[in-house]
């Protein structure tokens, strides 16, 4: 196997780029070998613009660099909705950017947890940094292990953003247990926690950091510009299902997140809604399920989609009971709003068909969202190509 122990992309011949979408598929179980040994689960080569949503990324494993995805220093990877667990890799344990000026990798209401960096001295047992540009938005880092940086580290050129993010639990051998970053330049923070992990030198972070909105860093151990962060412990609870499509550590009400938080996001990890002030954080105190997680409705608003998934269009059947105001929606994984399907009042016990020209998204997860003056109701939407 030269990359790739699962699947490997590369731009050949005279093509600029190639596209992959990957949505509901486990890749697991799978070995890139020693030569060169990158990319247990995918390897993505050259300019491919890579996008993985809904999926698991599990006991993959790579002799050299990112055990579960990697991605190239030209390429552009999205991962959405996506658990990237137990994998290995000599560094780069979960996920790996390559170095170059190009590569972006983005990282959104995903989980990256139990993974690990294997190689003397090596780093990023969650997150590996090596070049271009990685963003971690929603999601959480928990128990990956490496020598430097066991969370996320940045051990090249690149920059990596983390914005709504909760890093805890993860252990380094010598520093970095959280973070690893070589300048304040490289790493920026944002409504983000780093807590309970582990190391001798920098247990939460190490290097400097820069951060650009509220933070809960206590005993930091890294060199902070920017905002001071809160110098008290989050009160994490235990890494656990509390709903949503990946697992998140809870704050409890009451906790140092608690109404602490700043962001222009509108959803947690989950897809959960956003209160305002809000939770620092991945995870929203008091927030409720809005992107797709409250199921078809009741008897005042009742949804339905078909086909889905779907690669050209798809039918909405929206039923209400009573005549007020509804509105019809559509948001992307995010929770941002893409387009209003149909605003107005209709009639008494009718029926609203909509059609949603799916030829012009991007593939990926939906969230429709049927509104009425009494109750809502939302069902996913996948978009294949």
């Amino acid at each position: 196997m030269r990359a790739g122990g699962g699947i490997e992309t590369a731009v050949t011949g005279a093509a600029t780029s190639n596209t992959v979408s990957i949505t509901g598929v486990t890749l697991s179980g799978n070995d890139a070998g020693t030569a060169p040994g990158s990319g247990g689960g995918l390897h993505a080569t050259g300019a491919a613009i890579v996008t993985i949503t809904g999926s698991q990324v599990t006991a993959n494993r790579a002799a050299s660099q990112g055990g579960g995805l990697w991605n190239a220093g030209t390429g552009t990877m999205t991962v959405t909705t996506t658990t990237v667990e137990g994998n290995q890799a000599g560094s780069g344990g979960g996920l790996y950017q390559q170095a170059g000026t190009g590569g972006t990798l983005t990282v959104q209401r995903s989980l990256v947890a139990l993974n690990t960096a294997t190689g003397a001295g090596a780093p990023g047992g969650g997150v590996l940094v090596a070049g271009g540009s990685v963003s971690l938005v929603n999601t959480t880092v928990s128990t990956n292990t490496a020598d430097r940086g066991a969370g996320v580290a940045v051990a090249g050129s690149g920059t990596a953003s983390l914005q709504s993010v909760t890093v805890a639990l993860n252990t380094a051998a010598t520093a970095g247990g959280g973070v690893l970053s070589p300048a304040s330049s490289q790493v920026t923070l944002a409504n983000t926690i780093l807590d309970v992990n582990s190391a001798p030198t920098g247990p939460n972070c190490s290097g400097a950091i820069a951060t650009t909105g509220p933070t809960i860093i206590p005993g930091a151990g890294c060199t902070v510009s920017g905002p001071a962060p809160i110098n008290f412990n989050a009160t994490l609870l235990p890494l656990a299902a509390n709903g949503g499509p990946t697992r998140t550590h809870a704050s409890p009400p009451g906790s140092t997140a608690d109404g602490a938080g700043s962001t222009t996001l509108t959803v947690d990890q989950r897809g959960y809604s956003r209160t305002t002030p809000t939770t620092i954080g991945a995870y929203s105190i008091n927030g409720q399920p809005v992107a797709g997680e409250a199921g078809p409705g009741s008897a005042a608003v009742a949804l339905s989609v078909a086909p889905n998934p779907t690669r050209s269009a798809t039918a909405l059947r929206v039923t209400v009971a009573a005549s007020e105001p509804v509105e019809v929606a559509l948001y992307d994984a995010l929770g941002r709003r893409v387009q209003t399907l149909y605003a107005g009042t209709p009639a008494a016990e009718s029926t609203l068909d909509i059609r949603v020209e799916a030829g012009s998204l991007a593939p990926g997860v939906y969230v429709v969202r049927a509104t009425s003056a009494s109750a809502t109701a939302t069902q996913r939407l996948t978009v294949i190509r």
